[in-house]
């Protein structure tokens, strides 16, 4: 199959993090015990519908954190916040790094297409490695556009220098980035399903990329 590719876009949470289960997202429960803090609270202030500007960069994340916290009953500030957040979210998928590496050993660049924001953009990259892992990083935050828009996809083509969309192979755990990449004209694999807090496997994608 990948002969006939020449772009692998991988998202990044729930297909190399796989930070939920079926009971949500891992880290809101460890936060509940560890930080004592009013976690609804917390996510009530946070994610709303502005949590999108925050996430395509017109809004900073710690900024939003700064005015957020205190009414959460948490007193350390953002920056320790941001620290505890960022360290407690990532849970490797099993066999992912291990996928990524023999695509891209085969010939076929690959790079990531994550929403995020800027500072935990830069996390993923320094300190969980994936500037080194990948040939480039493609964030909301950085491109002020996020997905499902097929800005998001065009910004990916254009840099890349691809012509054929139907030479691109997006991965997503989010059944509404998979439908917009479809209807963009991407080759897709939904890989498990974010609202049903499945995540999926190496094996299986594997075996679909025919590796």
């Amino acid at each position: 199959m990948l002969r006939d590719i020449d772009l692998v876009v991988w998202d990044f949470d729930g297909v190399f993090n796989a930070n939920y289960d079926a009971d949500g997202y891992i880290w809101n429960r460890m936060m509940e015990t560890e930080l004592e803090i009013d976690a609804p609270a917390l996510r009530a202030g946070l994610f709303k519908p502005e949590f999108r500007a925050i996430m395509t960069g017109h809004i900073d994340l710690r900024d939003a954190l700064a005015d957020i916290l205190p009414k959460a009953g948490y007193a350390h500030g953002p920056d320790a916040f941001l620290e505890y957040w960022f360290a407690r979210d990532y849970h490797q998928n099993e066999g992912m790094d291990e996928l990524l590496a023999d695509v891209r050993a085969s010939g076929t660049p690959c790079v990531l297409g994550t929403n995020n924001e800027p500072r935990r953009a830069s996390f993923i990259a320094n300190e969980w490695g994936y500037a080194e892992k990948v040939d480039k990083i493609y964030t909301s935050g950085l491109m002020g556009v996020a997905k499902p828009d097929h800005a998001f996809y065009d910004h990916i083509m254009q840099e890349q220098g691809v012509e054929d969309r139907g030479r691109v192979f997006f991965i997503d755990d989010h059944p509404e980035n998979i439908e917009a990449a479809d209807d963009y004209g991407w080759r897709t694999y939904l890989f498990g399903h974010l609202k049903e807090r499945k995540v999926g496997r190496a094996d299986d994608l594997r075996k679909a990329l025919g590796l």
